[in-house]
């Protein structure tokens, strides 16, 4: 995607992070619903894409709230305000990542910072290989198993899978992070 100003997706992005960090500081709860539902208008294209992406965070989201609801009724009598509050912050705060990472080239919004164009570069290139990772070893485990495995079982092998892509990733940057050093991407 060509743009006439080189500048459109450097001011995209950064107008996104300044509504991030104000969405950090809203309170009411009209307010924050309204942040949210102008993400999800923003995101309209992709919005497959970003209801996908916020599942993850809506369940861990989803335990903290209750970990804070348990706690508010045990300690305060007035609660749901706050806790709504923050899920409404939360969902808003994510809808925007999501919405910039979505909508706008991040290689092309970093061109005047080329550190950072690096680093998402080489985050980038460590995501699709662990994703390949990932892929090639569920599919190995489905052609080792014929019938369908125990609920268990697949949590099981779900956890030897993340335990070893973790380690081949924390393998990976530090080899990643010498290679660097040694060129003297570090020195000051």
């Amino acid at each position: 995607m060509k743009y006439k100003n080189i500048n459109t997706p450097l001011l995209a992005l950064g107008s996104i992070m300044v509504l991030v960090v104000i969405v950090s500081t809203l309170h009411d709860v009209t307010a924050l619903a309204v942040a949210w539902g102008v993400a999800l208008l923003f995101g309209y294209p992709k919005h497959r894409q970003i209801f996908k992406a916020l599942l993850p965070v809506v369940l861990m989201g989803g335990f903290i709230l209750a970990s804070y609801a348990l706690f508010y009724a045990y300690r305060y009598d007035a609660w749901a305000p706050h806790i709504g509050s923050m899920a409404l912050r939360m969902l808003a705060m994510s809808t925007w990542g999501f919405v910039a990472i979505y909508r706008i080239p991040l290689i092309v919004a970093l061109r005047p910072f080329p550190t950072a164009q690096m680093l998402l570069t080489i985050a980038y290139g460590q995501y699709t290989l662990l994703t390949h990772q990932a892929r090639q070893a569920r599919r190995a485990w489905q052609s080792r198993n014929a019938l369908s495995p125990s609920y268990f079982a697949q949590w099981r092998f779900f956890a030897t899978l993340v335990l070893q892509v973790l380690d081949k990733a924390l393998h990976q940057s530090h080899t990643v992070s010498q290679a660097m050093r040694s060129r003297g991407v570090f020195d000051a």
